[in-house]
C-alpha cells in the first residue's frame, strides 16, 4: 500500500497518520506493524485528494480535492462524516495548515487572480486575504504559538521563506539573500 503526504495526529495518544492512498482517498492508518487503515473518503476515479491537515484536537481534517482541474479545500470529520468545501469561493485552493488553537485555517489561493495567503475560520466563514503581492505566495505554516505564519514567496525573484504576523502584517524574508528555499518548518526553540 502506497501512502503519500503522511501527517501524524497532533494528539499523541491517537498515534495515527492521516495520508492519501494513491492520491485517491484520504485514510487514517495506525502506527506500527499490522495496524489497520480506515478510508473515510471515496475513491472516485476523477478526483485527486492530497495534503491532509489535522485540526489541533484531531477531530477534523482539511485536504485538497481536485476534480476536473478545480482544486478546493474539503473538510471532513475524522469519523468520515460531513465532508464539505471549507471555502466557498472561486479559484484554486491549496496548502492548508490549521492554527494551533484550531480556530483558523491558513491556505494559498488564486481567488483574487494571484496566488496569495488567506485565512478562514474553521467553519469556513470570515475569509481574509493575508498577503497581497504580484508574485506567488504559498505554503503557509503557523508558528506553534499562533502569532506568526511562515510562507514561501517569489517576491524577490526566487522562492524564499518569509514570516509575517498572523494578521498578514510585517512580512519579512528570512531566507538568505540569493537562496531558493521552500517548505517552511517551525522548529522548537532550544532552552
Amino acid at each position: 500500500m502506497r501512502l503519500s503526504f503522511p501527517v501524524r495526529s497532533p494528539i499523541s495518544r491517537r498515534a495515527h497518520l492521516c495520508a492519501t492512498l494513491l492520491s485517491l482517498a484520504v485514510v487514517i492508518a495506525g502506527l506500527g506493524c499490522g495496524s489497520s487503515v480506515t478510508r473515510f473518503t471515496d475513491a472516485a476515479s476523477n478526483t485527486i485528494r492530497e495534503h491532509p491537515a489535522w485540526s489541533a484536537d484531531a477531530s477534523l481534517i482539511v485536504f485538497e480535492s481536485e476534480s476536473n482541474g478545480n482544486r478546493t479545500l474539503q473538510e471532513i470529520a475524522v469519523g468520515g462524516s460531513g465532508q464539505h468545501p471549507l471555502v466557498n469561493a472561486p479559484g484554486q485552493q491549496a496548502d492548508a495548515d490549521w492554527s494551533p488553537d484550531g480556530k483558523l485555517v491558513a491556505f494559498s489561493s488564486d481567488v483574487d487572480g494571484n496566488r496569495d495567503i488567506y485565512s478562514v475560520d474553521a467553519d469556513g466563514g470570515n475569509l481574509k486575504r493575508l498577503t497581497d503581492d504580484s508574485h506567488a505566495d504559498s505554503n503557509p505554516v503557523w508558528s506553534k504559538d499562533g502569532r506568526l505564519i511562515a510562507f514561501v514567496s517569489t517576491r524577490d525573484g526566487r522562492p524564499g521563506i518569509y514570516v509575517m504576523n498572523a494578521d498578514g502584517s510585517a512580512p519579512a524574508r528570512v531566507s538568505p539573500p540569493g537562496a531558493s528555499d521552500s517548505d517552511p518548518v517551525w522548529r522548537p526553540v532550544a532552552r
